[in-house]
């Protein structure tokens, strides 16, 4: 009996040998087996792929030599190089007729990883199968996640998206209904939207209860045809699908990645010969496969997979026109689907008439619509903006010029929405759920551009931004998340401080001083973006929406000047705006005072925090603000009396600042109504005049006085201090921040030999020295004196 399985086991491994051409054969040389390794493995797969698809194959599975080995050599050949689309298209009959046990199936569906593109016929296949009752529920669940996986590496979509209808009827099975939801969430165009679909989804949503896919898909309905689905859906929701299998999902990953990769090899020929031909510049590689998808304006446009070409108009006919023809490789490749014209053919993709006054597309004759990648200018935008069919990934309006005026000058809300969905969910999976790589970094970066040209953030990004935050270490994107902070809209300011402020202050005072500084730049650009932008903004909303109210202008609602309307609306009610920006000020006011304390006033952070309060104070005369906010003694008094001479001018030329401020308050109408608070303030601007005035100028800093003063203190104490002269302290040439500048003046105006002393500035001198001052660049000092110390005319 042993020597009986022995020889079984023998004769099986000899069977195996030759099956599948196992050993080395000929190679005798090092050189040749180098030379024939590739075409030695290409031959192996597809002896393991010809297992598979003989019928005589033996489908038992315990014992099973060859079947084991085959399964083997498939999965390493998937996951080196890929398979072809003809062993995919074949593997998908065979593990989707279920010839074989369950778990070879499985492990074949895993295989199905391209070594290019992935055929639609392989898929559409699958999805036939499907509808038989050959494969088990777990085997059709598994060709799904398939087809959702390698969903960007299928060659082509279009008659998949045909069998809509048939991949609908599966969200009835339990098991599926997640997955079918996915697939449809990717396949859904307008026209898919009827009122029997959505009648289906709610009926299956008060069957099984609230469930994230049936959310999703009901939500992106509502996009296209918000009369259809009465439902609310949140407008933006964590993530809707849960990610399959993670070690797939990276397999499938890293073969997105080779693809780019060998597609950038072949894209430096082409691209070569088409800059020849169309003399124009080089066209930039992609370094991987992209989270955001580009819009190609070349008359030659790249596949996802970045090795298959094709012609703009190449799936609108079966005719390709001349002059969409721009390189030879595209002209041996559609050299029998070719149509000569009688006329003149230009190499541009616009082609000008006759007149040379009239541009047209070229495939303008053909369609009712244009396509995004056949504009190449912006007159073309502008002559087919009513005909301009927008992409079905509304992503590449992130990459677009064209579409981001597309969508600033419609304002498609549906087309705003999918953005917003869209970015949710890549933002929370590849920002929040990754560490930093080059790909967040990419797409942070075009957003960020996104939004600085639409000068409006999306409150998508606010709503993640808020739930970054709370987990945010401080190092990762720190400049994109600080950036993406100061885009910031206006809202109530308890709810900006919850969601955005807390946990920036938290980390401001835990992190280190150059954190501090860039947080205090993107506090002083918040207020800017607030005050320029956010606050005209939503003043136009509000008196547009009473006049939009108003009974008059119902009747006739196409008199209503829409200059003003958003394009993001506010979801919430009414609030004082100018509260919010007055909060604002008086918060950052708080933590600059601390940050300095903790930092030591620190030059580079006092000079940011002075930066902040030169905005503010003008805030009224240059940006129409009815109100201004004095900084807190903890700052005035730390930047007058500190030992860096910028920081004592500039706080200087603040508080002169100041003075016309107020003045200017107090003959503006707006202010009136809060005069009571006007006055309090003038009154501390006077407590501060009066003690910089006394320090710098009369010599007057320790001198008792019944206003409240810095320097109110015993006489027991500043005599114990046992300093000569001590109300001069701090005077314009004895103060620590410009004694060196008194010294310098000196050595330059007194007799050379002769021993100086800041005591020599009296008299008529000071008035020398102030000059100097204003010539050494810290003339905020001047100004402030000029503007505060009346002075007689001998003095």
């Amino acid at each position: 009996m042993v020597r009986t399985k022995v020889t079984r086991r023998r004769s099986e491994s000899n069977e195996v040998s030759a099956q599948l051409n196992i050993t080395s054969g000929g190679n005798t040389t090092t050189s040749s087996s180098s030379r024939k390794k590739s075409g030695k493995a290409q031959y192996e797969v597809n002896d393991a792929v010809k297992y598979f698809t003989n019928v005589s194959s033996s489908t038992k599975v315990r014992g099973n030599l060859p079947l084991s080995l085959a399964l083997t050599r498939l999965e390493e050949a998937s996951q080196s190089s890929g398979l072809s689309a003809q062993h995919i298209q074949q593997l998908v009959q065979v593990a989707s007729s279920s010839c074989f046990p369950g778990s070879v199936n499985s492990r074949l569906v895993k295989c199905l990883i391209p070594e290019n593109v992935i055929p639609e016929d392989a898929v559409l296949s699958a999805v036939s199968w499907m509808c038989t009752n050959k494969p088990s529920s777990a085997l059709q669940t598994l060709l799904l996640k398939w087809i959702i996986l390698t969903y960007d590496l299928i060659e082509s979509r279009t008659r998949l998206h045909a069998l809509y209808g048939i991949i609908f009827q599966f969200i009835e099975n339990d098991m599926m209904c997640p997955l079918v939801c996915h697939l449809l969430y990717l396949l859904t165009r307008k026209e898919d939207v009827v009122g029997f679909r959505v009648r289906r989804l709610l009926d299956l949503q008060k069957r099984v209860g609230i469930q994230s896919h049936i959310t999703a898909l009901l939500s992106v309905y509502k996009l296209y045809k918000p009369h259809l689905v009465s439902l609310a859906v949140p407008s933006t929701q964590r993530v809707y699908f849960r990610q399959i299998d993670r070690k797939w999902a990276a397999l499938v990953q890293t073969a997105k990645d080779r693809i780019a990769a060998a597609g950038r090899q072949a894209e430096s020929v082409t691209d070569r010969l088409h800059e020849t031909l169309t003399e124009k510049g080089p066209v930039s590689k992609r370094k991987r496969m992209e989270l955001v998808p580009r819009v190609t304006t070349s008359s030659i446009m790249r596949d996802a997979e970045g090795a298959h070409y094709r012609l703009p108009g190449a799936d609108r006919t079966d005719r390709v026109q001349l002059q969409d023809i721009s390189s030879f490789e595209n002209l041996l490749e559609n050299l029998e689907r070719l149509e000569v014209s009688k006329h003149r053919v230009t190499t541009s993709s616009i082609m000008r008439d006759a007149e040379g006054a009239h541009y047209r597309l070229p495939g303008a004759d053909r369609t009712d619509t244009v396509q995004l990648q056949d504009i190449s200018s912006f007159e073309n935008l502008l002559e087919n903006l009513e005909r301009l069919e927008l992409p079905s990934q509304v992503a590449a309006v992130l990459r677009s010029p064209y579409l981001q005026h597309v969508i600033s000058c419609q304002r498609q809300r549906h087309m705003l929405q999918r953005l917003s969905l869209w970015l949710f969910q890549v933002l929370s999976a590849e920002i929040t759920a990754e560490d930093e790589n080059q790909q967040g970094v990419e797409l942070l970066q075009l957003l960020i551009n996104f939004t600085d040209f639409l000068q409006v953030n999306i409150p998508v990004c606010e709503t993640w931004l808020a739930d970054y935050l709370l987990t945010w270490n401080g190092l990762d994107y720190r400049p994109y998340i600080l950036r993406i902070f100061t885009r910031c809209r206006i809202y109530q300011f308890q709810k900006l401080n919850d969601l955005i402020l807390e946990p920036l202050r938290t980390l401001f005072f835990c992190s280190s001083v150059y954190f501090k500084c860039q947080l205090a730049y993107c506090f002083t650009e918040l207020l800017r973006n607030y005050v320029i932008l956010e606050l005209p903004r939503y003043r136009g909303y509000v008196a547009m929406k009473k006049v939009r109210q108003a009974a008059s202008v119902q009747a006739a609602d196409h008199d209503v000047d829409d200059a003003w309307d958003p394009l993001y609306e506010y979801h919430e009610e009414h609030f004082e705006a100018l509260q919010t920006i007055q909060s604002l000020i008086y918060y950052v006011d708080k933590v600059f005072a601390v940050g300095l304390q903790q930092e030591r006033d620190n030059s580079l952070l006092m000079h940011l925090v002075l930066s902040f309060y030169e905005m503010v104070s003008h805030i009224h005369t240059k940006y129409n603000v009815p109100f201004t906010c004095l900084p807190c003694p903890g700052v005035v008094y730390r930047a007058v009396f500190s030992s860096n001479a910028m920081a004592c001018s500039r706080m200087c030329s603040i508080i002169a600042r100041y003075r016309n401020e107020y003045s200017s308050l107090k003959q503006s109408s707006e202010a009136s109504n809060n005069m009571s608070d006007l006055s309090k303030q003038v009154t501390a601007l006077n407590g501060y005049i009066l003690d910089i005035s006394n320090s710098l100028w009369r010599h007057k800093a320790f001198t008792t006085s019944k206003t409240p003063s810095v320097f109110n203190m015993p006489t027991e104490i500043v005599n114990a201090t046992q300093v000569n002269l001590p109300n001069g302290s701090f005077s314009v040439h004895n103060h620590i921040a410009l004694v060196g500048y008194a010294r310098r003046f000196l050595v330059e105006t007194q007799p050379e030999g002769k021993r100086v002393h800041p005591s020599l500035i009296r008299g008529n001198n000071r008035d020398t020295y102030l000059e100097f001052l204003k010539t050494e660049r810290v003339d905020g000092v001047v100004d402030f004196i000029s503007t505060f110390i009346k002075r007689s005319s001998n003095n």
